[in-house]
């Protein structure tokens, strides 16, 4: 296959396609053959995984809930919530004030810029612009989160409500991480309180990513196939489906459903 020129020098990858407007991708995102997506080795969009609703989760049916978390953990590691007790209206600004964010003018969005990793706040590209050798189709903007009070001063003050809607959706998503936790610990056979002898001061991080429209998106990935270093992961998905988890050696697409999240375990459970 022909492969296109390299283009302009950009820090961001949004930038880059919004100026370049190119019919094919730079030869640094391009993935070697054997890593690139192979539509012949995912799951059709009839098999999902589970789905749980957690409205009983309080209630008559918990110790069901807790048995269904648990058998998620251990088949896929992954698993829907609905019923979840976060607000839609909460979830619909947050898609809102992410896509408002990364639409600012490069000029505004770049005073975030960074790619050292040990900043609590930081906007970068790709994965880990320092070490990697192919580049993942991406930009992040990466959050501390908790306590909220010590970070959310450093958050982007543009778009004008920005911190206050990511703030009350992140009070809202470490509820819902704390009592998925215990549900968790809790079909393992262990009490609440062994949550904070393993887990100490529970920190809490968000990436809000973009990724912009890909002309080739058969020669590269958003992400690469990973696992999460942290506890869990509550990710937040808009109408495109992109997530894929590994099941039996075959990529199952996730298809988003309105006002669900998505969770994942990661190494530290």
């Amino acid at each position: 296959m022909g492969m296109c020129s390299e283009f302009s020098s950009m820090v961001l990858l949004s930038d880059m396609v919004r100026r370049e407007r190119s019919s094919c991708i730079p030869s640094t995102y391009v993935r070697p053959k054997n890593e690139r997506p192979n539509l012949l080795e995912m799951e059709s969009f009839d098999v999902s995984i589970p789905l749980i609703d957690l409205h009983e989760m309080d209630g008559h049916q918990h110790s069901l809930l807790v048995e269904a978390i648990g058998e998620a953990c251990k088949s896929d590691g992954f698993f829907m919530v609905k019923n979840h007790g976060i607000p839609e209206t909460v979830l619909s600004e947050m898609l809102r004030i992410s896509k408002e964010y990364f639409k600012l003018p490069e000029c505004e969005r770049m005073k975030a810029y960074s790619n050292d990793p040990k900043k609590t706040m930081r906007l970068s590209t790709s994965f880990n612009v320092k070490t990697e050798k192919v580049a993942s189709w991406r930009d992040y903007l990466r959050l501390h989160c908790y306590p909220l009070q010590d970070f959310i001063h450093q958050w982007p003050s543009n778009p004008r409500s920005f911190q206050e809607i990511v703030g009350e959706y992140c009070k809202r998503v470490r509820e819902l991480a704390l009592k998925l936790l215990e549900a968790i610990l809790e079909s393992l056979g262990r009490e609440k309180k062994y949550m904070e002898i393993a887990l100490g001061k529970q920190a809490q991080h968000m990436a809000i990513n973009y990724y912009p429209p890909c002309p080739q998106p058969n020669l590269t990935f958003g992400l690469p196939g990973h696992n999460d270093l942290n506890a869990i992961t509550i990710l937040l998905q808009d109408t495109v489906p992109g997530l894929q988890v590994l099941r039996n050696g075959k990529w199952l697409t996730v298809n988003p459903l309105p006002n669900t999240l998505i969770i994942n375990i990661g190494n530290q459970i």
